[in-house]
């Protein structure tokens, strides 16, 4: 793997590892996901013309970890000031 794609992959982990280590950027992450729980379960009423069965807020209590980092870039503008947030080394 390259020194890029090494850096990358840290930077990753060192977001991560900062969300869920900081209770304000938690928090920050935890209102997206609800957020985005709510559109999925609106998209889904308005396509069936009511809330499908089993999908209520109980049902999708995550968000799928592959769609969790297109959430963090959503809101990373607002996790970087944050004054704990990791400063990115380039080596």
């Amino acid at each position: 793997m390259s020194r890029s794609a090494n850096a990358l992959l840290g930077y990753m982990v060192l977001t991560s590892e900062h969300i869920r280590d900081c209770s304000r950027c938690n928090a920050i992450l935890e209102h997206a996901c609800e957020a985005w729980i709510d559109e999925v379960i609106e998209a889904r009423m308005r396509a069936f013309g009511e809330r499908p069965q089993p999908m209520g807020r109980e049902h999708l209590t995550f968000v799928p970890p592959s769609h969790v980092w297109s959430v963090i870039g959503e809101i990373f503008p607002e996790l970087m000031k944050c004054e704990r947030w990791p400063k990115l080394t380039i080596p």
